[in-house]
């Protein structure tokens, strides 16, 4: 890595500044853009009117574009065989609630970008259009990623069934999320773990229904699922080291009807969290475990579904390092936060960086109202709002970076 030699180059600084210089000039585009996709959210792997519209501006930038599954998209920037390949890869779905923003161009149905993939969406055609713009510079490949189905955590999946990661194959992968609760153009990041596994469990207790009256007569699952909420709350202190962090949330007991009948089934809701793969596959086979055990002392049949599998999400310490100079030098030092805050949430990139343990990123880009201040409410918050005077600065970062990172890796 040649990151070095370019810190003080005065030519470099100056190309990075005409990248941020011609995002601003793209701003209202970059805007009507992303209202746009706000004002048409489409849910999961089906994003017809987003895809239709995220292609139609792919194609008349002069891109070759490629459909991956239903919705999903793809376009490269660069000469076949000229260096290496650098992924850059932007969501697009919503999420099934209802906006409360008050925002003129707020969503109208029960659907919305609560998380603000419409802005990820509209930074990355921006990120194209510049990096288009210099694609005959280009000291390799970019290859753009435009994903549905990262709420419902099967796109990234679907992405990688379809050959996202193969023709060309990538050499790093790097992905941004906007955060309301952060001040303007603040970045923060992954280095090492960013964001936690994430298991969305569904148990259902099978027992023998009956008259509340006479309970010998039947198999009570509501007795047994009081015992096995109290057994899974022991996993940590039995099975794991204390110094794993570890998250296990059961959300829903649902069983019964009325006063006086026990019902046949009750079902449980829970999810688990944890940054280490390892710890993740011990804690599920240990809930495996406790489940039939429970289930075989009351004498109920306990079945689990797993409903979404996130592996954790770690990002490459040297890629990250090399990336956070780029961003240094597009939005200036004091913009870069001095430590990464590891994130409780999930994301279903994990399953691209996973692929590359050695060149994976992933930023974080304040969105608040101004460069000191946040917004009281952050992404999945129905009253979420996000600063559109970021979209330019994403676009920048996301442009930057992988012209940067190809001119000192490219070769």
């Amino acid at each position: 890595m040649h990151v070095s030699i370019f810190l003080h180059d005065e030519m470099v600084v100056e190309k990075m500044d005409k990248i941020f210089c011609r995002a601003q000039e793209l701003k209202e585009e970059t805007i009507s853009n992303r209202r746009y996709l706000h004002q048409n959210p489409e849910l999961g792997l089906a994003l017809p009117v987003t895809s239709a519209f995220v292609h139609e501006k792919l194609k008349a930038m002069g891109y070759q574009v490629k459909r991956l599954g239903s919705s999903g998209l793809t376009v490269l920037a660069g000469k076949a065989g000229a260096g290496k390949t650098i992924l850059l890869r932007a969501d697009m779905d919503a999420l099934p609630m209802r906006e409360e923003s008050s925002l003129e161009f707020a969503a109208q149905n029960e659907i919305s970008h609560c998380c603000g993939h419409d802005l990820h969406t509209a930074m990355l055609l921006t990120a194209a259009k510049i990096i288009k713009e210099q694609e005959d510079r280009l000291m390799g490949q970019v290859k753009f990623l435009f994903q549905p189905g990262e709420e419902t955590a099967d796109g990234a999946l679907e992405m990688i069934s379809e050959g996202i990661l193969n023709d060309p194959k990538p050499d790093s992968v790097l992905a941004m999320h906007v955060n309301a609760k952060a001040p303007l153009g603040k970045l923060d990041y992954g280095r090492g773990i960013a964001f936690c596994s994430n298991d969305n469990l569904e148990i259902i207790i099978k027992g023998e229904g009956g008259h509340g009256a006479r309970p010998h007569e039947a198999r009570d699952p509501l007795k047994t699922a009081i015992h096995l909420y109290q057994a899974l709350q022991t996993i940590r202190t039995g099975d794991i080291s204390s110094m794993e962090p570890i998250i296990l949330t059961i959300t829903v007991i649902n069983g019964g009807s009325t006063y006086n009948v026990i019902p046949d089934e009750v079902i449980m809701k829970g999810t688990l969290r944890t940054y280490d793969e390892g710890a993740q596959n011990k804690v599920l086979e240990r809930i495996r475990e406790i489940c039939q055990n429970i289930g075989s002392a009351f004498n109920n049949e306990i079945n689990i579904e797993l409903k979404d599998k996130l592996l954790p999400l770690y990002c490459t310490p040297a890629f990250t390092d090399e990336i956070l100079i780029y961003c240094r030098e597009i939005l200036g030092a004091d913009k870069v936060s001095a430590v990464n805050e590891i994130k409780m949430g999930s994301e279903d990139f994990s399953f691209i960086s996973s692929k590359y343990p050695a060149a994976s990123g992933y930023l974080f880009i304040g969105a608040g109202p101004d460069d000191e201040s946040c917004y009281p409410y952050g992404q999945h918050s129905p009253k979420v709002i996000y600063n559109e005077a970021v979209l330019p600065l994403g676009a920048a970062v996301m442009a930057g970076s992988a012209i940067k990172w190809l001119q000192n890796n490219g070769g």
